[in-house]
């Protein structure tokens, strides 16, 4: 996949959406090779699709974002899932550790309701733009899902990402919750 090789994103969701979670996976590993990475943060959806990714042998990058503000377990459990798995799990960092935000802007802002974007920002979204840079067409893979409702009611398998000038791939976005839970008891995530 280069630049000079767009792709059309009506008839890439025509080719995906009668297809699995594993043969989008897939499909979206053969056609962005190494700029098809995951996003999870430990969560259910991002279990399930790091598991996908062993099942399918992926060594593509599997980014985690620590933010400084996560429980003891969801890092042991990322740590578990890279030993048991054999994953290419990427820890990304914030610029500023909490202490020197805080000294920085006089308060936590994660604690205030005008503090929270900017926050967010600083230890989520600028470290994850940051690496994905040095992507040529970044594609990151995420678990979003339509029966989540709200505006992810209409999400495309694949769609534009306007951050990074890539795509948004979303291989389980027509699962249901009891699909999403049953994936996860079968395989005993």
């Amino acid at each position: 996949m280069t630049n000079d090789s767009p792709i059309d994103l009506e008839d890439a969701n025509r080719t995906l959406e009668p297809l699995s979670a594993k043969e989008r996976i897939l499909w979206a590993a053969n056609t962005f090779s190494e700029d098809l990475v995951l996003l999870s943060s430990m969560q259910r959806s991002g279990v399930v699709l790091m598991h996908l990714f062993h099942e399918l042998g992926l060594g593509n990058e599997i980014l985690f974002l620590d933010t400084g503000y996560h429980f003891f377990e969801t890092l042991r459990m990322r740590d578990e899932y890279m030993r048991r798995y054999r994953l290419n799990i990427v820890t990304l960092y914030p610029e500023l550790t909490i202490e020197d935000q805080e000294s920085k802007h006089g308060k936590k802002l994660f604690t205030c309701t005008d503090g929270q974007p900017e926050c967010c920002r600083l230890r989520k979204e600028a470290p994850l733009l940051k690496h994905l840079a040095a992507k040529r067409q970044p594609t990151v893979a995420n678990g979003l899902r339509r029966a989540e409702g709200g505006m992810r009611a209409r999400i495309k398998i694949l769609g534009p990402d306007l951050r990074t000038g890539g795509f948004q791939l979303s291989p389980i976005c027509d699962w249901s919750t009891d699909e999403l839970r049953a994936y996860v008891e079968k395989n005993a995530l």
